[in-house]
């Protein structure tokens, strides 16, 4: 068998060697960057919302919006408001519909960690047990 009789076939087969060799580690290496981009926005997505609720956690002016959930209740109704150490416990009595709305809707509007959230029906009023952090 002489080599120089098939020296083009050779050359022929190598190249599309290479070139299929070459066009899978373009793919896989395209690929890898794909997923990877993908990945760093996400993490940056996470360090952006962390970010934000550090600042919103860390805002001075969130203990006096706590303290503004009492706002719109009579005192009588108020059975216990503890604001302390970025800490709430609050307890209401005898609270209409709409007085119950309107609390958890403050509270939900808040950059705070609802611990407990205990409602009671009984003699159409309502009783609301509330522990919060932030």
């Amino acid at each position: 068998m002489n080599i120089e009789q098939y020296k083009f076939e050779i050359v022929l087969i190598s190249s599309f060697l290479l070139m299929i060799m070459t066009f899978i580690y373009k793919s896989t290496s395209y690929s890898t960057m794909k997923s990877d981009t993908i990945e760093n926005k996400i993490e940056n997505q996470e360090i952006n919302r962390v970010i934000a609720l550090k600042e919103l956690w860390g805002d001075k002016k969130l203990t006096k919006k706590v303290n503004s959930i009492k706002q719109g209740v009579s005192q009588a109704k108020i059975k216990e408001f503890k604001n302390r150490n970025k800490k709430l416990k609050a307890s209401f009595q005898d609270l209409s519909i709409n007085e119950l709305n309107t609390i958890i809707k403050k509270v939900t509007n808040l950059a705070i960690s609802v611990i407990k959230l205990d409602i009671k029906y009984k003699n159409e009023k309502y009783r609301l047990e509330l522990k919060c952090k932030w």
